[in-house]
């Protein structure tokens, strides 16, 4: 039980700052975070990094629940963890490359209008490739897969 909530406490400053800067962010208190946007020469999952700190935040909370719901022998919930963990992750890195509008503060929306109408060669810039998606696909097949053996450790004991 003192392993379970050591691993909790040692996720909590992570969890933490991903998620006051998501929020400070979307306040617009913190518009530094969003520096790369206009920065085409940026991979796109930088530009847009600050998006997917939240389901980040949430798949790191998620894995150190695994942990320690693993370390008090409750396989069945740590198994759970783990697959929420690898949802979250995945949204995480679909949010960091393209994020979806409603993800984004009025104060982004605006500004992206104002800067994107004015410079058509922005919109083929900031599509994403097939590069992208290839490496979209093999991110997600090593976090499945990845995640998929810590279950699979898990059960089998």
């Amino acid at each position: 039980m003192a392993r379970a909530i050591f691993l909790l406490v040692l996720g909590i400053p992570p969890v933490t700052v991903l998620v006051v800067a998501a929020l400070r962010f979307r306040a617009g208190r913190w518009r530094s975070l969003a520096g790369w946007r206009k920065t085409p020469e940026m991979p796109s999952d930088v530009r847009n990094a600050v998006y997917g700190f939240l389901p980040g935040a949430a798949s790191i909370l998620f894995i150190f629940l695994s942990m320690a719901f693993y370390a008090t022998g409750s396989d069945g919930l740590a198994s759970g963890m783990t697959a929420l963990a690898a949802i979250s992750f995945i949204l995480s890195m679909r949010f960091s490359r393209k994020p979806p509008e409603w993800l984004k503060p009025d104060w982004v929306r605006e500004e992206e209008s104002k800067w994107k109408g004015d410079n058509a060669e922005n919109e083929q810039i900031y599509r994403d490739t097939l590069f992208d998606r290839v490496i979209d696909g093999v991110m997600i097949l090593l976090t499945v897969v990845t995640l998929g053996a810590a279950v699979v450790s898990m059960i089998s004991g």
